[in-house]
C-alpha cells in the first residue's frame, strides 16, 4: 500500500506579538471587573452605568431617560441619575438627588483632563507622592488594626477570666445556679462580639498588602488623555473603578455638587490636584 512522503517544513518564530499588549491588558481587566450596565428604557447603555455610587448611602445610582422637547420643538433624550436606595424606598431611606448625564460627563472628563495633565508633567515625582501616600495611609490603617486587635484581645482575657472564676465559685457554692446563669447571659453576648471583632481584625491583619497599589500603572494609563475630547466606555473602564456623586449643595445662592473619581489602582487621588 502506498504511503505519501511525509515533508517536514521548518518555521521561523517570530518574537513580535500579533496583537497590542497594553489593549489586551486593558480587554482583560474590562472583562473581568464587575461591570454590569443596565439598559435605557430606549435600549441603549450609558457609559456611566454601573460605575456611579451615591456619596450619602454608598447604593449604586440608577439611569433614568425621559423624553423632553426643546423650545424649537425639536424632541430629545434626557438621560439623569439618581440614588438606587431612594429609587427603591423613597426619601426616609436618602435624599432624592440627582446628576445628569451630560454634566456628569463633563465633569469627569474635566478631572481625568487634569490628572492627566499632572501626571504627564512631573510623572517621577506623582509616581513618588501617591506611592508615599498610599503607603502612609494603609501602614496607619493596618497599625490602628494591630491596636484595636491587643485591646480586643485583653478584653477577652479578662471576659474569660470571670467567666472561668464564677464556674469555680458556682462549683464551691458561692454562688447559686441562677446567680451564675445570670452571669453568663450577661457576658456571653459580651464575649460573641468581642470574638468577632478579634476575627475579623485577624484577616484585616493578615491581608495586608502595602504593595497592592500600582501608581506607575496609572499614570501610564492616563497620561495620554490630555487631549481627550469625549469620553468613552473603554477609557472610563480602563481608569475608573467608581465615580461617587455627593448631593447638591447650595450657598450663597450657587448650588454645587461634588463628583469624585475613584480610580483604579490609586483610588482618590483628588488631593493631587
Amino acid at each position: 500500500m502506498y504511503k505519501p512522503k511525509t515533508e517536514w517544513v521548518r518555521v521561523e518564530r517570530t518574537h513580535e506579538p500579533l496583537i497590542d499588549m497594553n489593549l489586551w491588558n486593558n480587554i482583560r481587566d474590562i472583562a473581568t471587573s464587575r461591570y454590569r450596565p443596565r439598559k435605557k428604557s430606549d435600549g441603549s447603555v450609558s457609559i456611566f452605568c454601573g460605575l456611579l455610587y451615591c456619596s450619602e448611602c454608598g447604593f449604586k445610582m440608577r439611569s433614568a431617560t425621559q423624553k423632553k422637547i426643546r423650545k424649537n420643538g425639536e424632541q430629545y433624550a434626557y438621560t439623569n441619575f439618581l440614588c438606587g436606595t431612594y429609587s427603591r424606598s423613597g426619601k426616609a431611606a436618602c435624599s432624592s438627588h440627582s446628576i445628569g448625564e451630560i454634566k456628569l460627563h463633563d465633569n469627569v472628563l474635566e478631572q481625568i483632563r487634569n490628572h492627566a495633565r499632572i501626571a504627564e508633567s512631573n510623572e517621577k515625582n506623582i509616581v513618588e507622592d501617591i506611592s508615599e501616600k498610599l503607603y502612609g495611609e494603609l501602614l496607619y490603617e493596618h497599625r490602628k488594626n494591630l491596636i484595636e486587635l491587643e485591646k480586643c484581645q485583653d478584653d477577652m482575657n479578662m471576659l474569660n477570666k470571670i467567666v472561668k472564676q464564677s464556674y469555680e465559685d458556682r462549683l464551691k457554692g458561692i454562688l447559686s445556679v441562677l446567680q451564675f446563669k445570670v452571669l453568663m447571659e450577661y457576658y456571653e453576648p459580651e464575649r460573641k462580639d468581642n470574638q468577632e471583632k478579634i476575627y475579623d481584625l485577624e484577616n484585616r491583619i493578615r491581608s495586608f498588602q502595602p504593595n497592592e497599589s500600582n501608581p506607575s500603572k496609572w499614570v501610564s494609563l492616563i497620561k495620554g488623555h490630555v487631549q481627550l475630547e469625549k469620553l468613552d466606555t473603554q477609557v472610563l473602564l480602563s481608569l475608573v473603578e467608581q465615580i461617587v456623586v455627593s448631593e447638591a449643595r447650595t450657598d450663597a445662592d450657587k448650588t454645587t455638587r461634588k463628583v469624585k473619581i475613584i480610580y483604579k489602582y490609586v483610588g482618590d487621588i483628588s488631593w493631587i490636584v
